[in-house]
């Protein structure tokens, strides 16, 4: 998606200022793409720590690890809990270790990143954008961060380069090369409450590789494997093969947690009623979106005298001392109540042990459970077209439990 024109008279407005106090801030970041994208055929590992403050109060994840194999403009391998994605020759190929006998071959819209990211939807990390991104530099901007953040180039040096954004500051840190070593990404204000700030911290390590050893990292063999029509089909083949869940008609897994007022919540005795069940950690940005999103929706269904649940799971939090003790995860949640405005029920899911039962790994993972208590939809993420799919699923439901649309005059 192109800039806006706003956003856009914004780039140019900074890149005159910048040129103007003697440094071209854009000439930095078009070296900066050019570097990366002619480092040759290199390893780049990807380590990423998320923060999350709610006033004084700051919480990490675990570092999340990727690997990537690039070799020069638009051709590279991304691997990252289990998903391999390779770009090359203008399509994409996606498999999965626990399906290793299926894949998927897209055909690339747009950048590669932009094709992987349909696969991988929380990938936010902007080495990938540098090396896989757009060859256009306004659309590359757009494609550091898996959110539209408006970013644009303000200062750059020979060993760092700045781009500020709506709300966001994103700073570089560049070897000798001019390749990213290390990366932090804030946001504050904008959609987030006063007193939060989210922060992504990236270190990238290189190896350089031979042209054989690049070759045998990206060979593909289809042979006696099943092309699949899409990633959909593929994530639920794998996570099927993981986890044994169901995603489409099955009966779901185990849900019986505490919930941060003390009460215990059990998924077994909303049968009969069509649930929402959204996953979500307090370092997650997307999900700071979604749950208030998706509580404004589920009152409108209320309103219209249609009964939906909505059911939120906080899960895959930092790790420490004393991070998944219940006083600390009634402390958080208690938090994100008052910061996000939260009213749905917060079930604290401590051990992350019912997050590995239904297999979430990625945040937000949105459930829609019909009336018999079958999982019929997984959303993973929230990008476009999430709360749609979701609205669609809950329609559905409603329509097989009896339940009308407002105004479609069934009886």
């Amino acid at each position: 998606m192109l800039m806006s024109f706003p956003v856009a008279f914004i780039f140019v407005s900074v890149l005159v200022a910048a040129q103007q106090a003697g440094v071209s801030a854009t000439d930095g970041f078009n070296e900066l793409t050019r570097v990366v994208r002619s480092a040759g055929p290199v390893r780049v590992e990807s380590s990423l720590v998320l923060e999350s403050s709610i006033g004084a109060v700051v919480e990490r994840t675990d570092p999340l690890v990727a690997v990537y194999v690039l070799d020069g403009p638009g051709r590279g391998l991304v691997r990252l809990k289990g998903w391999r994605l390779t770009a090359d020759a203008g399509h994409v190929i996606i498999e999965h270790d626990q399906e290793p006998d299926a894949f998927v071959r897209l055909e690339q819209a747009g950048s590669p990143l932009a094709s992987i990211r349909t696969t991988l939807k929380s990938l936010p990390d902007p080495y990938l954008a540098f090396s896989l991104g757009s060859d256009d530099p306004v659309s590359l901007l757009e494609e550091l961060h898996d959110e539209p953040l408006g970013l644009v180039p303000v200062e750059s040096g020979s060993d760092s380069l700045l781009c500020t954004g709506d709300s966001s500051t994103l700073e570089l840190s560049l070897d000798a090369v001019g390749r990213p070593v290390r990366g932090t990404l804030v946001l504050t204000g904008g959609q987030l409450p006063e007193e939060v700030e989210l922060r992504w911290n990236w270190t990238w390590t290189h190896t350089s590789l031979s042209r054989d050893e690049l070759e045998a990292a990206m060979q593909f063999d289809r042979r006696g494997r099943q092309r699949l029509d899409s990633p959909l089909a593929l994530r639920q083949r794998a996570d099927r093969a993981q986890s044994g869940l169901e995603l489409s008609g099955g009966l779901p897994l185990v849900l019986d947690l505490d919930g941060d007022d003390g009460e215990r919540v059990r998924l077994a005795s909303f049968r009969g009623q069509v649930v929402l069940i959204e996953f979500w950690a307090s370092w997650c940005s997307p999900c700071m979106r979604s749950l208030p999103a998706l509580q404004d929706r589920v009152k409108q269904w209320l309103e219209e005298g249609r009964k939906v649940v909505l059911l939120t799971v906080n899960t895959l939090e930092a790790e420490g001392e004393d991070a998944a003790s219940p006083e600390s995860s009634i402390q958080r949640a208690h938090r994100v109540r008052r910061a996000y405005g939260i009213e749905a029920p917060i079930l604290l899911d401590t051990d992350d042990s019912t997050a590995r039962e239904w297999d979430v790994t990625a945040l937000p993972a949105v459930f829609v459970i019909d009336s018999a208590g079958r999982i019929v939809t997984r959303v993973d993420g929230y990008g476009p077209g999430a709360m749609e799919q979701l609205e669609m699923a809950v329609e559905a439901a409603l329509a097989e439990q009896g339940e009308s649309t407002p105004g479609d005059g069934s009886q």
